[in-house]
């Protein structure tokens, strides 16, 4: 099922994007990331909701400095937590109960010296 459609009225309902940046962007990644992943599938209302917490988890991650570093220390938010690097990404994780989402990002990269 493809991911449904969320606007930036369902972004801005829980949370406040930082000035400069464009939330409609992060809207298509969400929406692409959900579409190309066909294992994923809930009800419409759960997909929803799984796409807007995503988008703010994308928004959060390009915009580091919206959370303090006591926050991010008690979220133990850190490169190589993917998703539950930020509340967003752990709400997201919450509503997908068949742990789809689990293994989001968890490829790691590789950089050599030449």
């Amino acid at each position: 099922m493809p991911a449904p459609y969320i606007t930036l009225a369902d972004i801005q309902a829980i949370y406040a994007v930082p000035d400069g940046i464009d939330p409609n962007a992060f809207i298509a990644y969400s929406s692409s990331f959900l579409n190309n992943n066909p294992n994923i599938s809930y009800p419409a209302d759960v997909m929803k909701s799984i796409q807007a917490f995503l988008t703010c988890h994308f928004i959060m991650a390009f915009e580091p400095q919206t959370m303090s570093y006591r926050d991010m220390k008690l979220n133990n938010a850190s490169y190589g937590q993917q998703l539950m690097s930020t509340p967003y990404g752990q709400m997201a994780m919450g509503l997908d109960i068949n742990g789809y989402l689990k293994g989001f990002g968890l490829k790691k990269a590789r950089m050599f010296a030449v």
